[in-house]
C-alpha cells in the first residue's frame, strides 16, 4: 500500500511539465500519507501481536503504547 503511493507520486514528480508549486503540494501529501500510515500500521501490528500473545498465554505490559 505505501509502496503504491510512493510509486504514484514518484511518477507524478518525474513529469517534466510539472510546476514546482504543484510538486511541493504532492510531496506534502505524500509525507502526510506516510505519517498516517506509520500510526495506523503500528496500531494494527500492536493489536495483532496482542491477540497472538493472548492466545499463547503471554502477558504484555500496557505501557507499550
Amino acid at each position: 500500500m505505501a509502496l503504491n503511493a510512493e510509486n504514484f507520486f514518484s511518477k507524478i514528480l518525474q513529469n517534466k511539465s510539472k510546476h514546482t508549486d504543484i510538486a511541493i503540494k504532492h510531496v506534502k501529501e505524500l509525507l502526510e500519507f506516510f505519517k498516517e500510515f506509520k500510526i495506523s500500521s503500528f496500531e494494527n501490528c500492536y493489536n495483532i501481536a496482542n491477540k497472538i500473545s493472548i492466545s499463547l498465554g503471554i502477558e504484555i505490559k500496557d505501557d507499550c503504547m
